[in-house]
This record gives structure tokens, sequence and C-alpha cells, in this order.
């Protein structure tokens, strides 16, 4: 175990050379933001290596600018401190999905198995501020910056009208799959019984291997690698970026 510790404890990085991290973080697409480096230290010793630590309710600038540019997890402690780490976050930098540990428990202490259910129960800032009563500022602003997030991780367009044109295009080639899948009984079915629940399944041919919430689904792609899942079938909206990650995922 201590030569265990060790080697996690060699693994954290400084990002930019002052906020402790994990060894991923400069070359992840996604990003969990926590709140200490112990809370690092314990995502690492489970296998997760893209956290970054804020360390305290001023938010780094680093932090800010990062969430620019990537897919940004807030994961913090079930408690008050977790609550103002959340509202200072949202102040000041754009976060695109929140996971609190259970209540009255610390990130740095959860077990393999909490980790794991509390990043797969996350749910979108959005939905996070709407259940919570509160509201974003300048949510205007917010809106504009978040286009500009997804135009950079993309190619950029010459006008803001063919940005918006462009995914509603793609989601529209998404859906003719699921018109011609009209025409099997077994994914009819998956469809049916799918209606109304927002859940996903996963599919190695016409066997279900797994169900999740919607709001989990971009955790489970980016984790899964050619494990013999072939199908997606899901009650949502395709977004761009699961257009991205399905097939990254070996679907």
């Amino acid at each position: 175990d201590t030569v265990r510790q060790v080697l996690q404890t060699e693994e954290i990085v400084r990002f930019k050379g002052k906020l402790p991290a994990g060894p991923n973080v400069d070359t992840s697409d996604a990003v969990i933001v926590v709140e200490g480096r112990g809370d690092v230290l314990n995502l690492l010793r489970h296998g997760i290596k893209n956290a970054v630590a804020v360390e305290g309710t001023n938010i780094p600038k680093e932090v800010v600018a990062l969430s620019k540019e990537r897919t940004v997890t807030a994961f913090v402690d079930g408690d008050r401190g977790g609550e103002m780490i959340i509202q200072e976050l949202l102040q000041v930098a754009e976060i695109d999905f929140i996971s609190r540990a259970p209540d009255n428990t610390e990130v740095e202490h959860l077990t393999h198995k909490q980790i794991m259910k509390s990043l797969r129960d996350k749910v979108s800032a959005e939905l996070f501020m709407e259940q919570n009563k509160w509201s974003r500022p300048g949510s205007s602003g917010t809106k504009a910056k978040s286009s500009d997030k997804k135009t950079r991780r993309g190619t950029k367009s010459k006008s803001s009208k063919e940005e918006k044109a462009t995914p509603k295009e793609k989601e529209v080639t998404k859906e003719v799959p699921a018109e011609a899948a009209v025409a099997s009984p077994v994914f009819v079915k998956q469809l049916d019984q799918l209606q109304g629940t927002k859940n996903a399944r996963l599919l190695m041919g016409d066997e279900v291997a797994d169900e999740v919430s919607i709001s989990g689904l971009q955790e489970v792609l980016e984790t899964r690698k050619d494990n013999g899942v072939n199908t997606l079938v899901m009650d949502g909206i395709i977004t761009q970026r699961l257009i991205e990650l399905v097939p990254k995922a070996g679907i």
C-alpha cells in the first residue's frame, strides 16, 4: 500500500505549474474539477487521471480558461462546502456537468464504487441550476460562450447561422438509421421500452449489454473501447458530442 501511494503521489502533476492535477489533464477532452489535492489523489488511486483541483472557492484563472476548451464536470463533496464550490464555478467558468458525493461525504474518502456511481449520475449544469432554483449570471453571455466552445472543438464556420445549421443537419442524418430500424422488431421493442425513460441501451447484437441514464451516457462511452457493443438505442436527443464519441467507442 505504501509503494502504491508513493507511485500515485508521483503521478500528480502541477497544471500550469500551479494546480494539483492528474497526468492526463493536458491531453483529455473531458476534465473533472475537484476541490483539493486529496480529491485528485483519491481519483488517481481509482484510475481517474483527468482531474484538477481548484484548492478553494477562489476559482483559479487556469480553470476558467480550461473550461472554455474542454468538457468539464465539477465533482464536489456532498456538503455545504461542495455547494459553495459549485456556486463559485458557475459564476466564472463554463461547467457542463455536476457530480456530487453522497450526502455528508467527501470526494477524497469515496470508494471506487461510490466514485463511479457519482460520476455516472452527473447532471447537466443547467438541470442542476433548475433543480436548485439557481440562475447563472449573464445567462445570455454564457450561451454565447458555450457556442464558442463548440466552435473551437470542431471546424470553424464562416457565420453564426452556419454554426447553428451544422449540428441540425447532422442530427437529421443520424435519425435516418432510427427510421430504417422500424423494420427490425428487436429495435422497435427496445425503443418502445425506452420511451419516456430518458435512458440509453448499449446492445451486443440483439442482447442488452447495459442501460444507463442519458446524463451518464457520455461518461460510459468515454470508458468503453471495442468491447463487443455495436448498437446504441436511446430515448433522447442526438448531440454533436455523441456523434463524436460513438465511433470512438467502437459502435
